[in-house]
Order: C-alpha cells, then sequence, then structure tokens
C-alpha cells in the first residue's frame, strides 16, 4: 500500500519526517504504556480490597459454624500466610480480642463502640477503612460473625464459642506502594527519555533552520554591500530551502535590475561629465567677457546697459556653480573626490564661512548668528576646501529659505569624542516625507521650489558624501511652516 501524501512529505522533509514521526510513535507508546500501568495498579488494588473482603466475610462464616477454639485459632493461623494478610482478630460484640495474631508489631491497637454499632449495622458487606501503623499503611476489613451451627452440646461450649462478634483482617499495602513507586520510576524515565528524544530532534532541526536564516541574513547583507553575485547554497528539499531558491531567483532579477541600473548610471554620469566639461568653457569665458564690460574695458555703460549685464553676469555665475555642481556629483560617483586631510580648527573654519554667509543673510533681511562653543575644541582631520563646500551648502540653504526677519543660528558643541554642528532656522521647513528624500540627488522640496525656482537640488547630496567622508553623520528634523535643524558630527579622532 502507498501513501503519497506521506511520501511528499517525507521527501520535502528528509530525515527530519522521519523523526518526527518516531517522536510521535514513540511518545504515543510511552502514554499507552503508561496508562497501561496505571491501570495495573488500579486493578492491583482493587484485587487486594476484593481479596480482604473475601477473606473476612469467609473467615466469619468459618467460625460462625464452627467456633471450636482450636478450628478458630487453626483458621487464623491459616489465613495469615496469605499474600498481603499481616493480622487477623476475632472479636466479641463489645471488641473484646478473643484471638488475635500479627505479623507486625502494634497492629492490635483499641476500637470504638461506635465503630462496633457500624459494624453489626452494615448490611451491604464487609467493611473497610486505611490505617497508619509505625508509618505504614494498611486496609483494614471487618465483618460480623453470625453463629449458624445446630445440635452442638451448648453446656460444653467455651466463652468463644458463645460469642457472637466480628472478624478483622489486616492487608499491607506495600505491594501498592512498591507499584506506585514503579510507575513513578517508568514514568520518569519514559519522560526523560521523550525529552531527551525531543531535545535531539529539536536541536537538529533547530540547527538546521537556523543555519538556512544565518545563510539568508548573510545573503541580505550581501545585497546590502551591492554584491550580487553570492548565491545561498540549497542544502536539502525541506521548506526553508524553498525560500532560499526563491531568495537566490530574487538575487538574480535585482542583480540584472542592478546591472541596468549601472548601464544607466554610467551613462548619465558620462552624459553629466561630457555636459558639464562642454559647458565649462564657453560659461568660463563668458563670464571674463561679461567681467571685462562691466568693469567698463570696452567704454563707458549707460546706467540700462549695465543693470542688464549684471543680471546676465548673476546668471552666468549661477550655471558655472551648476556646473561645478555636476561636475563634483559625478566624481562623487565614480571616486575621483579626493581629499587632502590635514589638522585644522572646525570653530575657525566655520566662523569663517558664517561670516562670508552673513553678506548674503544680511541682503536677505535674515539674522545669522554663530554660538561658539564654552568648551575649548581640538583640532579634528579634515580636507578644508572640502568641508568648507558642505558647511557653505547647508548654511546657504538655511539662509535662502528663511524669510526676512527669520533667524539662522549656528551652535558647536563637544559631545564625547565627536563634534556636534547645528545650523537652526526659522524658515519654511518641509513635511516628514520631503525631509527622507532630501540627500536624494536634484530633490527639492515642494515649497522651496515655489520660494526659489532656481536651484539645483545637489547641494545636501553633495554635503552629506563630504561628512561622511569625515567619519561624521547628518540628519534633519523640519516641520512644515516652522522651520528645519540640519545636524552633522565630526569625530575628534580618526
Amino acid at each position: 500500500m502507498s501513501f503519497p501524501f506521506l511520501y511528499s512529505i517525507r521527501k520535502s522533509y528528509g530525515w527530519h519526517f522521519t523523526l518526527g514521526i518516531g517522536v510521535i510513535l514513540f511518545s504515543a507508546l510511552s502514554i499507552f504504556f503508561l496508562f497501561f500501568i496505571q491501570r495495573s495498579t488500579i486493578i492491583l488494588e482493587e484485587g487486594l480490597v476484593h481479596q480482604g473482603q473475601s477473606l473476612v466475610d469467609a473467615l466469619s462464616a468459618e467460625i460462625g459454624f464452627n467456633a471450636d477454639a482450636a478450628f478458630v485459632d487453626v483458621a487464623v493461623r491459616g489465613h495469615l500466610g496469605e499474600k498481603d494478610v499481616v493480622f487477623l482478630g476475632i472479636y466479641d460484640r463489645e471488641g473484646r480480642p478473643l484471638v488475635f495474631k500479627s505479623n507486625i508489631p502494634n497492629a492490635e491497637g483499641d476500637l470504638s463502640s461506635a465503630f462496633f454499632e457500624q459494624i453489626f449495622q452494615e448490611s451491604k458487606g464487609p467493611i473497610r477503612r486505611q490505617v497508619e501503623i509505625d508509618g505504614k499503611a494498611y486496609y483494614e476489613f471487618f465483618a460480623p460473625i453470625e453463629a449458624h451451627g445446630e445440635g452442638r452440646d451448648h453446656a460444653r461450649e467455651s466463652e468463644i464459642e458463645k460469642a457472637v462478634g466480628f472478624s478483622r483482617v489486616g492487608m499491607s499495602l506495600d505491594r501498592i506502594t512498591r507499584e506506585r513507586r514503579e510507575i513513578l520510576i517508568w514514568y520518569l524515565a519514559m519522560a526523560l527519555g521523550v525529552l531527551a528524544l525531543g531535545a535531539f530532534f529539536a536541536f537538529h532541526l533547530t540547527k538546521k533552520v537556523s543555519q538556512g536564516i544565518l545563510d539568508l541574513l548573510e545573503g541580505v547583507r550581501w545585497i546590502e554591500r551591492g554584491d550580487y553575485e553570492h548565491k545561498i547554497p540549497v542544502r536539502s528539499e525541506a521548506e526553508l530551502n524553498r525560500a532560499i531558491r526563491a531568495f537566490n531567483r530574487m538575487l538574480e532579477t535585482l542583480k540584472e535590475g542592478h546591472e541596468r541600473e549601472l548601464a544607466v548610471s554610467r551613462l548619465k554620469s558620462e552624459f553629466l561629465s561630457i555636459t558639464a566639461h562642454q559647458l565649462r568653457t564657453p560659461l568660463s569665458a563668458l563670464k571674463w567677457v561679461l567681467y571685462m564690460v562691466l568693469e567698463g574695458d570696452t567704454g563707458p555703460l549707460k546706467k540700462a546697459q549695465k543693470e542688464l549685464l549684471e543680471k546676465g553676469y548673476k546668471s552666468n555665475e549661477r550655471m558655472i556653480a551648476l556646473v561645478n555642481d555636476l561636475l563634483d556629483v559625478v566624481r562623487i560617483e565614480e571616486g575621483r573626490f579626493d581629499y587632502k586631510f590635514t589638522e585644522g580648527s572646525a570653530a575657525t573654519l566655520i566662523e569663517d564661512i558664517v561670516r562670508e554667509t552673513k553678506i548674503i543673510a544680511d541682503q536677505r533681511g535674515v539674522q545669522l548668528l554663530f554660538h561658539k562653543s564654552s568648551h575649548r575644541l581640538p583640532m579634528i582631520a579634515l580636507d578644508e576646501s572640502k568641508f568648507r563646500l558642505a558647511l557653505s551648502n547647508i548654511i546657504v540653504n538655511a539662509v535662502r529659505y528663511t524669510n526676512a526677519k527669520g533667524r539662522v543660528d549656528v551652535e558647536l558643541t563637544l559631545h564625547d569624542d565627536e563634534i556636534l554642528v547645528l545650523v537652526k532656522d526659522t524658515g519654511i521647513g518641509m513635511s516628514k516625507a520631503q525631509v527622507d528624500r532630501l540627500f536624494t540627488k536634484f530633490f527639492r522640496a515642494e515649497n522651496a521650489i515655489r520660494m526659489q525656482p532656481t536651484g539645483s537640488g545637489l547641494g545636501l547630496f553633495i554635503a552629506k558624501n563630504i561628512i561622511e567622508k569625515h567619519g561624521g553623520k547628518i540628519w534633519i528634523e523640519s516641520e512644515e511652516g516652522k522651520g528645519t535643524t540640519v545636524y552633522f558630527t565630526i569625530p575628534v579622532k580618526r
């Protein structure tokens, strides 16, 4: 007989399926075996009770038909030798022992008169009770004795032959106790076995699963590093490894997409580089021609002519700045944005940039303030020209997008092993969704475009790359209509 469903599971999960089925079967058998032992113990206890009840009934009946002292003695001694019987006694109606034989000390005990009446009033059979003697448990069985002998010589009957009383039989529970102890030992042994096997199975299964998860995590790290060449090894047909194969297929797709993206990026960078270089020369030439004309080298200018040429000169300066930004972006992406680190003072450099930018701030009616650190700041390793470019982009942006009568604060503090620079403005701000895209190329917030139509959207992209090359971090907090705060850090030691 074949079981296709089980076979498919077996094929998918390999030896894990076999081991799992083994554990289930072993657990089921263990439970059944424990139930069997438990039930056997109950049957043994019921057998002991039945034996005691039958024995006390038989003893009472025998003595009721034949109360001869010798017979009674023989009967008591004979029954005392039976399994689990530890004491027997014959009592008169007042509870006085007439015959009592015991294999254990201190078994005779005292019986109350109320208990005697219960024995004689009980019509459903022998009475049973559990007692403790010297720390051990025993069952006691009681049954009344009724005289049934006829034609006996009553003149010659002894005191015991005249008595109508009851029989008492004591049964040891040692065997039941041993059985219970064995059940407990078996239960513990079986439980430990199941736990050990379950732990073994769990260890190997967890190891298998965790290895697959670790492989997936390593694959994610490869993707984070931009490495699309490494595939995760498929170790078996298990469910997790089907996920690994899906991950590998996704990796192939990402690799193809990444290669296309790299090709497009290279083409775009080449286009930008060629375009920027082709524009740079004529723009530089135009700049100097306009400068010479404005300076009067070609003759005096009328007021209207001069104003028109000044607008052209400023537009040409913006174009040159855009071209320079484009060239910087291309160099950054190609890894050709070289750095020359020297020891310098961040405080002095920032103060110079604030002083230079203050001219622009005053023209716009914006208050620009620099707050020096209360602590003496250590010298740091920096590329002065690149650092100046990054900080200038950040401060100029803050001034440019702050309305007249607004304020821009530049603060410098020392925190542990890094210098924290804060540029806070009361400008137009932006939404959270726009903040997350602020460091991408060519991105400008919608309200920024409305306020300043001209702009490349490259300044913060360049600033971020420069700060990170200095070992620092940069982030922004902003609220639309209330202002923006740019934070960045520079490590003291590199």
